[in-house]
């Protein structure tokens, strides 16, 4: 019994809820701020340094992939040359068809 009246204590408590109401100057405040926004502006000197910024990091990332690339095929050719040596190549082609 006491969980059901619990529950209805719970629903019963929703009943006062009403919708939130703004302030009635919220509106023209906001848009006062996004108009006086509209006429800054970021200077050229700020753009430019993003522009290298960001073309640097590019360039950074693909000497990198590039260096990565290089060792995979380096320590491929290592491998090749001791399995040779070893005579752990196998060259056993099967045709299926």
């Amino acid at each position: 019994m006491s969980n059901e009246k619990r529950i209805d204590e719970v629903m019963s408590s929703l009943d006062g809820i009403r919708q939130a109401e703004p302030n009635p100057f919220l509106y023209t405040r906001i848009m006062n701020k996004v108009e006086a926004a509209k006429g800054e502006y970021t200077p050229a000197r700020i753009v430019w340094l993003a522009a290298a910024s960001f073309a640097l990091l590019v360039l950074l990332n693909l000497t990198a992939i590039r260096g990565i690339t290089k060792k995979e095929s380096a320590g491929n050719s290592d491998f090749k040359s001791v399995a040779s040596s070893y005579n752990l190549m196998n060259d056993n082609f099967i045709n299926y068809n």
